[in-house]
């Protein structure tokens, strides 16, 4: 409802639940179209089901065993937090590598046709396709507090729901073992080629020296000879072994380096560049600190000595220096702190690797120049006595490392074998067996919430834009101060009614039953006094009389903002409860335009206002008596062309005063005001202006502009009067007419009991 006045009340609760129930309608159909739509979008809809399978991630002993062969710090010692641990998991589950394994793993299925992400056998999904759905579909998330990851896989059916769930940590778990198994199988790969190798080698030299004393007829070297072979034997044999440890760690740089992502291949090139001053002279130092435990093994110091022992400490923390100054110095240029796209793991072992390649060449370094020196002994020997130290010295140095090479080899094979992966299946997935989507009680209750505030929205936003006066609450919004005298209800709310009203028609003279305006005349306050629309109109007189008591009023102009609101019905059946009342009374037609309460009333056939304003007729001539006691009325008469100036003319002023004179109530049934200007000339001359205006009929601008213009012409408005309110839907016709009734059929009984 729109209007320039609203700021006159504030609206109260009462006023939003009269909106609500106003459009209660509306609200209904917005609220069953929403429940509607979400009914068929939650049954039709495709049902998804969800589940679920957990690994856990072992901590503890996750490095794969190869420091216990060849001394490499593990994970934990190189910082690696259980945290970072589980992050880059959740990664690695998520990645693109395990996607393709667990696409892959799921087209080799027997029951692959079953699965509806890998589309049908004629039109096979592509994998660019089944990689984005298959990501899609999946949720990754870890346990808080726990090593515990959860993998779930949404479905259009429970069973490829838990298919995919399975083959997703089935996966995983490959990869996983793969990777722990990993260098232990590239260690025992390298071991089983070299002691092949060192076999042959031994066996050549084997037989050189068993052809060399067949033909040069010598046995044996002297006993110091002996001493110097076996010695530089034993320094060979410890110099393979360390160049056999080199090897390995290289073959282990390389296996990992591989487990890098594509941009960061160069990974090992750029921590071998690291030049940070701190990190060349700690290399210097481990260097130096190898060629001194050289040199104590070459003046035969055990591992057990003291100063073995001291010197040993000093590289474990030259290399563990070496380890954290080379990261911090790599840190600055690449970054370490991404869990799983730089993997950091791997970078922190690789960092422990390439210390230990720069131990072993520094090891194998030394163990070169204490062969040297041993050689250089031995060049001194005869020819054939040279020879044969030769020949025996390579005899020992391999069958010493042949030794070694196998209990190594056996060790890594034990390694392997033991290698299960860091992680292990806690739950397999079950197929659901509810589905997830759609959640068809939470959709249908979203259904009703939503329907239901759009239905009050739209309500809001229609009365928003209404422009009809519908109750009372209108008229004190949009009254502009001016008082609600009465509502009159519909006059026809039944059966039972309209059979009365037709029963009377032949005594008033109507030709029309029905509620309202200029085309439905009834004279129900004749006709039916103990009705509730006769009562309004007795409540209606009754305001009109003590609305003014210090200044009674005697001439009221009855008008409306526009046509067909009910004025002339209203004037009529006024009229009648004021002449029941005793009071007499005449109704004066002045519409001069389109006149109607003299035919509804019965009288005023012959001449008229007009007449009497135009001099033909005196106006004692034009007052008609009607059936009614105290109720008279005077005509129209001859419709003038200038109704507008008759009706403001001295004469209408003078005719007004002389009914004052023998009436007490004079009654004047106007033309509308908005469409000509009669009812404003009329209404400067009397003492009040009766305004009329009906239900779901006049407009809230209508009425605003109306009374705009009575207040223009200083035309004193005493009330308004709300015609034609449907009381059955307004404010309970039902009880309002059963305790009007009742206070009726009560006093017809105490009129036959008296």
């Amino acid at each position: 409802m729109q209007s320039n006045n609203s700021e006159k009340r504030e609206p109260a609760f009462s006023d939003y639940l009269r909106v609500l129930l106003r459009n209660r309608l509306l609200i209904v159909g917005v609220l069953l179209v929403t429940v509607g739509v979400t009914a068929v979008f939650t049954f039709t809809t495709r049902k998804v089901y969800q589940a679920q399978s957990t690994i856990m991630v072992e901590v503890e002993g996750r490095a794969g065993g190869v420091e216990s062969v060849f001394g490499v710090p593990s994970f934990m010692q190189l910082g690696i937090t259980n945290e970072m641990l589980l992050s880059n998991q959740v990664e690695i589950l998520r990645s693109r590598m395990v996607a393709e394994r667990v696409i892959a793993n799921l087209r080799a299925r027997p029951d692959a046709d079953r699965l509806g992400i890998l589309g049908s056998k004629a039109h096979p999904a592509p994998t660019a396709d089944l990689l984005e759905e298959l990501v899609a579909s999946t949720e990754i998330s870890p346990i808080e507090n726990t090593n515990i990851i959860r993998i779930g896989a949404k479905a259009g059916s429970p069973h490829e729901a838990s298919v995919i769930a399975n083959t997703i940590a089935d996966a995983y778990l490959e990869l996983n073992r793969y990777r722990a198994r990993g260098e232990v199988a590239e260690v025992k790969s390298f071991l089983e080629e070299q002691s092949t190798l060192v076999r042959e080698r031994l066996s050549k030299a084997e037989e050189a020296l068993k052809s060399f004393q067949e033909r040069e007829k010598v046995a044996s070297l002297s006993d110091e000879t002996e001493a110097a072979v076996k010695k530089l034997a034993e320094f060979e044999a410890l110099r393979g072994q360390a160049q056999v440890d080199l090897e390995a760690a290289e073959r282990r740089l390389s296996f990992l380096e591989t487990q890098l992502s594509a941009q960061k291949t160069s990974l090992v090139e750029d921590i071998g560049r690291v030049s940070a001053p701190v990190v060349t002279e700690l290399r210097n130092t481990l260097a130096n600190l190898e060629g001194i435990r050289t040199r104590y093994l070459a003046q035969g110091y055990t591992d057990n000595h003291e100063k073995m022992q001291e010197i040993n400490r000093r590289i474990e923390e030259t290399k563990s220096q070496l380890v954290d100054r080379t990261k911090d110095a790599l840190s600055k240029e690449i970054n370490l702190q991404d869990p799983f796209s730089y993997s950091q793991q791997l970078v922190e072992k690789i960092l422990g690797l390439e210390v230990e390649v720069r131990t072993l060449r520094a090891r194998v370094e030394g163990f070169d120049g204490i062969i040297r020196d041993y050689n250089g002994e031995l060049e001194m020997l005869p020819g054939k006595a040279l020879m044969l130290a030769r020949l025996e010295r390579d005899k020992q140095a391999n069958e010493q490392i042949l030794v070694m090479l196998m209990g190594k080899y056996e060790e890594a094979r034990i390694k392997e074998a033991g290698q299960l992966g860091s992680a292990s299946v806690i739950d397999v997935a079950q197929a659901p067996r509810e589905p997830i989507l759609p959640r068809k009680k939470r959709n249908l209750v979203l259904g009703f919430v939503a329907g239901l505030l759009l239905g009050v929205i739209g309500a809001f936003s229609v009365e928003r834009f209404r422009d009809r006066i519908e109750d009372a609450s209108d008229i004190e919004l949009l009254g502009d101060g001016i008082p609600l005298l009465a509502s009159i209800p519909s006059m026809i709310d039944g059966h039972r009614r309209q059979g009365l009203f037709r029963a009377r028609i032949g005594r008033v003279g109507v030709t029309k039953v029905c509620s309202g305006g200029e085309d439905s005349r009834v004279l129900l306050a004749e006709m039916d006094p103990r009705s509730p629309a006769s009562e309004s109109y007795r409540s209606l007189r009754t305001n009109i009389l003590f609305s003014q008591v210090d200044e009674p009023l005697h001439t009221i102009v009855v008008t409306s903002p526009g046509p067909s609101e009910g004025k002339s019905t209203v004037v009529a059946n006024l009229a009648v409860v004021m002449a029941q009342a005793g009071n007499k009374t005449v109704v004066v037609d002045s519409d001069l335009r389109r006149p109607t309460v003299g035919a509804l009333l019965g009288g005023g056939t012959g001449g008229g206002l007009s007449d009497v304003l135009s001099g033909k007729m005196a106006l004692e001539d034009v007052i008609t008596r009607t059936r009614v006691d105290g109720l008279y009325v005077v005509g129209t008469g001859t419709l003038p062309p200038n109704p507008s100036e008759m009706l403001g003319s001295r004469k209408m002023k003078q005719v007004i005063g002389e009914l004052a004179k023998d009436f007490e109530f004079v009654l004047f049934d106007s033309p509308p005001v908005l469409p000509i200007s009669d009812a404003a000339a009329l209404g400067a001359r009397v003492d009040g202006v009766l305004l009329v205006v009906r239900c779901d009929v006049t407009a809230g601008t209508g009425l605003s502009r109306a009374l705009s213009v009575m207040n223009g012409v200083h035309a004193k408005v005493i009330g308004i009067v709300l015609n034609d309110l449907d009381t059955h839907h307004r404010i309970g016709g039902k009880y309002y007419d059963y305790d009007y009734r009742s206070y009726s059929q009560s006093d017809e009984a105490d009129s036959k009991r008296k």
